[in-house]
């Protein structure tokens, strides 16, 4: 009898552990990373230093929040201190973020990428470093499409078969997500005082611009590819067989189409061209402008074996062909402003317009991210005009 009432107490014992583990980790307050790559930062605000990034699903422990609510405090581990952040828009809390508590900002060990050296660190030769960029009033930035006579005469017909006069439509990967592109423009971050007459280009397209959100259209995801854009796509709002580039074309009704792929085809490079083909000849079977665009970065030739320039010369020659318009972002991104990054001269925070991510550049930094919806709005208005 005795051995039997141990083994209940031990059992109940037990039990009572367990509920009190189990309500520890129900406790626990996640942030699970909804982007394909986030930077993880030493303090809530860009002006402190990348110190690692993290992918899509990863998941962290939140404790506290910024006054702003707009950076979360994460660890990586339960019960370890809490000195990481982390964009709040970038992932999913357990609660809401007001629920959090707030934290006073940790002083910034680093200059802010936005801050003008006084001397460059023993780095590389690049562009030199200044504050800001802002393109030239008087011109307009390098890489500006010409607005081809077929351009001119697809756009006609569009507007003749009913397409959206005023709706554009963009196929791409993360880097044209709502959020790291049209969205900053509330933020003031798209270059008005250069260029003033954007506001009422934007005012014009706004649908178009508010179409990338990640809810709404079915063609703008991270690490989308030019092959994932042409195969049949599973989706409510699509038909069976339909594309996601041929099911957005539908849905959107656009009149113009900004292809810019490639950074997610660099282990698939080799079938670029074919797949680009397909999106043009499908953009122009229904009479929409198709804008081919190149991208900043060459992340098929360090990851993927291609020869250098692979995907941007493959797209220019596409544009030739085609006699459709080139909107050259990679010769556009070559004059922004290197940010040198004092902890490690040979890898600076940003080069040619990208985000140094472990050594690979592949994300576009602020100055790039305006810079595209400066060329973008630019594009859209000489169309029409």
């Amino acid at each position: 009898m005795l051995a039997l009432l141990r083994a209940i107490s031990l059992c109940l014992l037990l039990n009572l552990v367990g509920v009190k583990i189990g309500n520890a980790a129900d406790d626990a307050v996640t942030f699970t990373i909804n982007v394909d790559i986030a930077n993880v930062r030493n303090g809530p605000s860009r002006n402190y230093r990348v110190v690692s990034t993290a992918s899509e699903g990863q998941v962290f422990y939140a404790s506290a929040r910024n006054v702003s609510a707009d950076w979360v405090q994460v660890s990586s581990t339960r019960n370890t201190s809490a000195d990481l952040w982390i964009f709040a828009a970038l992932g999913d809390l357990s609660i809401a973020i007001d629920r959090l508590p707030v934290v006073a900002a940790p002083a910034a060990t680093t200059p802010t990428p936005m801050v003008t050296y006084s001397s460059a660190p023993r780095a590389p030769t690049h562009a030199p470093v200044i504050a800001s960029y802002t393109p030239s009033v008087a011109n307009a930035p390098a890489g500006m499409p010409s607005i081809t006579p077929r351009a001119r005469q697809l756009y006609a017909q569009a507007l003749a078969r009913g397409r959206n006069a005023s709706m554009f439509m963009i196929a791409g990967d993360s880097n044209s997500e709502y959020l790291q592109y049209f969205n900053r423009v509330s933020l003031g971050w798209h270059g008005v005082s250069a260029y003033p007459q954007l506001p009422a280009i934007l005012a014009r397209w706004d649908a178009g611009a508010r179409r990338q959100d990640a809810n709404t259209s079915v063609s703008v995801r991270g690490g989308l590819s030019a092959a994932e854009m042409v195969s049949p796509f599973s989706h409510p709002s699509c038909a069976s067989g339909e594309s996601r580039f041929s099911c957005e074309l539908r849905l959107s009704n656009a009149s113009v189409v900004f292809i810019q792929l490639g950074t997610g085809d660099k282990f698939a490079w080799r079938e670029f061209d074919a797949n680009m083909r397909s999106m043009i000849n499908h953009a122009i079977a229904y009479s929409v402008v198709p804008i081919l665009v190149t991208k900043a970065d060459s992340i098929e030739e360090y990851q993927g074996g291609a020869p250098s320039g692979y995907i941007n010369a493959s797209i220019r020659k596409l544009a030739a062909e085609y006699q459709v318009p080139l909107l050259d972002f990679y010769t556009a991104t070559r004059s922004l402003p290197t940010i040198p990054n004092p902890d490690l001269p040979h890898r600076p925070f940003t080069q040619n317009g990208l985000l140094d991510e472990w050594g690979y550049y592949f994300h576009l930094s602020d100055q790039a991210k305006s810079l595209r919806i400066v060329m973008t709005l630019l594009t859209l208005d000489a169309i029409t005009r």
